[in-house]
């Protein structure tokens, strides 16, 4: 967990270097469902955590960077994460802003429970995981100095959780699929140039 704060800090760090514009601080939640590939019954998905945007001068792109607790599950068998989204967003508009994005994402997996039943679990659980996001949404400007923003995103894992188990002896992968609505609300950190 402290390798994955040190790399969230080292790329705000990264981004104030290069670069010396627009940046926002804020907070996000979400909700939605999780499904674990090749699992019919879906379950439950939802994050906390703090995000950093950077918006360089004339162009239509931001950089984001999140730190986030995310929970995948059900009240039987779930899957805690810390997860560090790394990504862009395309923006249009002035008041009401559309943006599309997309990014990928590094996640450690710190604890679980119910997952005795689950065939190859023990033997190959993978505490690190990489994944792509993709999310589409609106964002509101609400004063000068802060925003909110309402977006639908998908969270695809490309390495595995554990690989699965069944009757037969075949091992199948399992990859978290997250499907969800977030809302978030950033401030600028930087006043405006009267110029």
């Amino acid at each position: 967990m402290k390798k994955i704060v040190l790399l969230f800090f080292i790329t705000i760090s990264l981004i104030e270097f290069n670069f010396a514009q627009q940046k926002e601080a804020g907070l996000n939640i979400g909700y939605g469902k999780s499904a674990f590939i090749y699992l019919v019954a879906p379950n439950y998905y939802y994050q906390i955590g703090v995000n950093y945007f950077y918006y360089p001068k004339e162009t239509p792109f931001n950089l984001k960077a999140e730190l986030n607790y995310d929970f995948r599950g059900n009240k039987n068998i779930n899957f805690n994460y810390i997860k560090l989204p790394l990504g862009f967003d395309y923006i249009k508009g002035k008041k009401l802003k559309f943006i599309i994005g997309g990014g990928f994402y590094g996640s450690y997996l710190f604890h679980y429970k119910g997952t005795e039943n689950l065939p190859g679990f023990k033997e190959s659980k993978e505490l690190f995981q990489l994944g792509l996001m993709g999310d589409i949404g609106l964002s509101f400007v609400l004063s000068e100095s802060a925003n909110m923003y309402l977006s639908f995103q998908v969270n695809h894992d490309i390495t595995k959780m554990y690989y699965h188990i069944d009757p037969c002896g075949y091992e199948w992968d399992r990859k978290g699929l997250d499907v969800f609505l977030k809302l978030g609300s950033n401030f600028n950190l930087e006043k405006k140039n009267n110029e």
